[in-house]
């Protein structure tokens, strides 16, 4: 008898040996408990050795779009960053922030998986092939590229799992969610604080600001520069940060900052 939550599952692995995008990164995992900082740029930096990869930090159109901006006005946001980091080389190493860590996933198991999972993981978790028994569940963690397995010791019931970071994290999430296994699966949210760029389309014009942060930033960053421009179809002007504070349009922004949002 065909099991329509099994067939669902297997549609979405076929789907995801189609769709998914490897890129090519030269990571290097210790089973270790992970420790790290942040460069000042949103980054993280290993302090000594880790098991879950650290927040990797993009700047595409993906980001933006899951922000709820049209990237598509005023002749693309893209192009207006691009003029803006070849005028102003200072702003070259500001990237737009991800709100979940690429290649991370929480995973709460069903009761029986979860004791198949503690029998055969070592303690400090387990990185490469990772077989459990449950076809599905290892095929998945096969064609998303499986690379960390790690418990939590206060939850029983979930894991921590790190994969490709090219793959699809909606996508790979709504896969794992469809296990009969697998009880939930969700993002792991990145909490870091860090650079970041802000856009917001206001007047007829992109209203960008460049937010430079460094200094202990896993612990909120000790110092911010922030880099005000206007702009449309590729043209630019840098914006005075005194001259800032009054043009409305960064007013969405700048509540934002000093409400913590």
């Amino acid at each position: 008898m065909f099991n329509t939550q099994t067939g669902f599952v297997r549609a979405l692995l076929e789907l995801g040996e189609q769709k998914k995008r490897v890129v090519p990164i030269a990571v290097l995992f210790f089973m270790a408990v992970s420790s790290f900082a942040s460069d000042g740029n949103g980054h993280s930096v290993w302090v000594e050795h880790g098991t879950i990869p650290p927040p990797v930090i993009e700047e595409d159109e993906t980001v933006f779009r899951n922000r709820g901006v049209d990237v598509q006005l005023g002749g693309g946001l893209m192009r207006v960053l691009a003029k803006i980091r070849t005028d102003w080389p200072e702003t070259a190493g500001v990237t737009a922030r991800l709100a979940n860590q690429p290649g991370v996933l929480l995973l709460e198991l069903g009761p029986a998986m979860a004791e198949v999972v503690h029998r055969v993981l070592p303690p400090e978790g387990a990185s490469g092939d990772f077989h459990t028994g449950y076809r599905d569940f290892d095929r998945l963690n096969q064609t998303v590229g499986l690379r960390i397995v790690q418990t939590f010791s206060s939850i029983e019931s979930t894991i921590f799992i790190a994969f490709d970071r090219g793959i699809d994290l909606a996508w790979a999430t709504m896969a794992y969610a469809a296990l009969e296994e697998v009880s939930s699966a969700a993002p792991n949210a990145n909490l870091l604080q860090g650079s970041d760029i802000y856009a917001h389309w206001a007047q007829d014009q992109w209203h960008v600001v460049f937010r430079k942060a460094w200094g202990d930033c896993p612990s909120g960053c000790l110092f911010t520069e922030d880099h005000f421009f206007l702009g449309q179809h590729g043209s630019v002007v840098r914006i005075d940060p005194t001259l800032a504070y009054e043009i409305p349009g960064f007013h969405r922004m700048i509540r934002e900052w000093t409400s913590g949002g």
